[in-house]
């Protein structure tokens, strides 16, 4: 006999082994696909709790559910990382605060001062003392910017806190002198002892 039919028989097995191969390898595919899908779930539900946060309003505690072990370390440094962004915005709204309150009279001390010498333009010497007046304002205004900036570098820890004896009644009489502008205008009279 040929080898027709044992070559036929061959060819059919072959094909047999390769489409249940196909279909094995198919199914191999679509189970790891679904497998790692699964497994993958807590790191997506993780990355959606995360990619949902506004810094505008940090959760106060990272809620993700039950996690793998694997990706507890992951959801609790982030967790940790959150805290810490959320203190370093309340320190940087704090000194926000700080700078605009700090700043708010000696700039309305600018604007009462230029007002009154605008005013007073014929008297030389009234405006004189005037930009005088302006220039210790701004002088102030510049070491109250800096000692802003240098509390906000203390708070942060990039510089370290030396304690050193202040004059007080210097520091009352300098506050006073910034003032007389507004004592004058408002017809009060400040007293200093």
């Amino acid at each position: 006999e040929g080898r027709e039919k044992l070559s036929a028989a061959e060819r059919s097995v072959l094909a047999y082994c390769l489409l249940v191969g196909l279909t094995l390898l198919g199914m191999i595919a679509g189970l790891t696909w679904t497998a790692v899908h699964r497994g993958l779930e807590p790191a997506h539900r993780l990355a959606a709790t995360l990619d949902a946060i506004e810094v505008e309003r940090l959760p106060a505690r990272l809620e993700v559910g039950d996690l793998p072990a694997e990706l507890r370390p992951v959801a609790d440094k982030t967790d940790a990382l959150i805290r810490r962004v959320d203190i370093a915005l309340q320190r940087e709204r704090r000194t926000s605060a700080d700078i605009a309150h700090e700043l708010r009279t000696p700039i309305s001390e600018l604007l009462t001062a230029s007002e009154v010498a605008l005013r007073n333009g014929r008297d030389p010497e009234g405006t004189r003392r005037t930009l005088g007046m302006v220039r210790n304002v701004a002088w102030r205004m510049a070491r109250t910017v800096s000692t802003l900036l240098e509390l906000a570098r203390l708070e942060t820890g990039a510089r370290t806190f030396a304690r050193a004896s202040v004059d007080l009644g210097a520091l009352v009489a300098e506050v006073l002198r910034s003032l007389r502008a507004l004592e004058r205008e408002r017809g009060l009279q400040i007293e200093n002892r």
